[in-house]
């Protein structure tokens, strides 16, 4: 390719970002080297992909954008390839979660690889679910100290979490064509989840009550046991990298709800497994 049109592809391709370059090297790094030759292959639809996921990264990173860092070339290269054909909002910024938390100055730090093929191989039901579930995890019991690390066993019986067939079905926007279909949905998403280790188990019932032992019952609902994996993609989702399990319930740290997912209610178990706090938000 000649100056003159090299010249101009690049300036195709900050166009379609609407991100200044000054930015997009800050973001990146040294890895913003390979952008030319990567993006020049994209049609416009693909480049504004692109540019809001690098964009809810730009935004995930605020101040920590000035610090020093990159993005590791294969994580630039799945998000490049995965990102240019996502039109999923939610997934969009769990993309971008995924490249702000990969930026990092240990040069060998590339878990972002996994966490991106990870959400790639996610269809957009199973994200929207697994944003639901963990959101309702947070907001249940934001300010215990729930060891996670120490596993299933010492910590995640001590979190489960109910979400009512109602609530569900309205963070999930379901449609009248989707309702009709929903005990296929349903399958896909929670096995599926399941299979990716991001749930730990799953109880799903949405037309008959939910039975909990021998004695106790929940209307049609949703129960879930989280997973230590469904926690740390959810912190990678939000930019938060270098947070332990544990941190996921600090009081301190707050996961901003995109503004069109409803949680209406959900409720939560105190220290008897058999017994249900309601609660709202």
């Amino acid at each position: 390719m000649d100056p003159v049109t090299e010249i101009q592809t690049g300036l195709a391709i900050y166009a379609a970002f609407k991100i200044s370059e000054k930015q997009i090297s800050k973001l990146l790094g040294p890895t913003s080297d390979y952008l030319g030759n990567s993006l020049k292959l994209w049609t416009e639809k693909g480049l504004k992909n692109i540019s809001s996921i690098f964009q809810s990264a730009i935004n995930k990173l605020g101040r920590k954008i000035d610090n020093n860092g990159g993005v590791p070339a294969k994580v630039l290269k799945i998000i490049i390839n995965e990102g240019a054909f996502c039109e999923d909002a939610l997934q969009a910024e769990y993309f971008g979660g995924i490249l702000a938390s990969s930026r990092s100055d240990i040069s060998r730090d590339d878990r972002g690889v996994y966490f991106a093929s990870l959400v790639s191989r996610m269809s957009s039901y199973q994200i929207r679910t697994h944003y639901i579930l963990y959101h309702t995890l947070k907001n249940s019991f934001n300010g215990q100290e729930i060891p996670f690390e120490n596993g299933i066993e010492m910590s995640m019986r001590r979190v489960s979490v109910y979400i009512s067939a109602d609530g569900y079905i309205k963070a999930m926007d379901f449609n009248q064509k989707e309702i009709e279909i929903i005990d296929s949905l349903i399958g896909h998403i929670f096995f599926g989840l399941q299979k990716e280790n991001l749930v730990h188990t799953f109880y799903t019932e949405l037309k008959e009550s939910l039975r909990i032992g021998k004695d106790s019952t929940l209307d049609p609902g949703i129960l879930f046991l989280p997973s230590p994996l469904g926690i740390e993609l959810f912190l990678w989702a939000y930019g938060f990298n270098d947070l332990a399990l544990s941190g996921f319930l600090k009081g301190d740290i707050i996961f901003e709800s995109y503004n069109d997912i409803k949680i209406n209610g959900y409720c939560k178990s105190d220290s008897d497994p058999n017994s249900w706090a309601y609660s709202k938000y």
